[in-house]
């Protein structure tokens, strides 16, 4: 048992680093981990060398700004209005109209996680805010002059 709890000392598995041995329990070698954060953890050894743990939780934390990942306001259209109808409550009613229900996420503007800057809106409402509905009804007049 000496060389298998000797084998992972002091090496690096993300932000965890392997102390030493703490004991073996039903199979599996159980290490104390110091994390980058400076916590020390107890975890199953097979566990972190696989990367199933990466750290002792602090990385939880790191979601939003946080994230290395993070791209603020320059991501995809899709995933923009992905983002901001997690956020952003759905209304009973259009946000302009107060008449039917909301189905579309629109912008006011800007593209950007400014939650101040989209609002719910019935297609109706969302076609006429974005000038499409001006287009389709000309659209619609010319061909029945034609």
């Amino acid at each position: 048992m000496a060389n298998k709890t000797k084998e992972i000392r002091n090496k690096k598995y993300n932000k965890l680093t392997a102390i030493k041995f703490h004991h073996k329990s039903k199979g599996i070698y159980y290490w104390i981990f110091k994390c980058d954060c400076g916590k020390k953890i107890i975890r199953g050894k097979k566990n972190v060398t696989s990367g199933q743990i990466n750290s002792c939780g602090c990385s939880h934390g790191n979601l939003g700004k946080n994230n290395g990942m993070w791209k603020g306001s320059l991501v995809s259209y899709r995933s923009l209005h992905e983002w901001v109808s997690k956020k952003l409550l759905k209304p009973k009613r259009c946000t302009c109209c107060h008449k039917s229900k909301p189905y579309d996420l629109a912008n006011k503007g800007n593209y950007n996680r400014d939650l101040k800057n989209w609002e719910w809106l019935c297609r109706k409402c969302h076609m006429k805010k974005d000038g499409r509905y001006k287009k389709l009804t000309k659209g619609l007049r010319t061909k029945q002059i034609n």
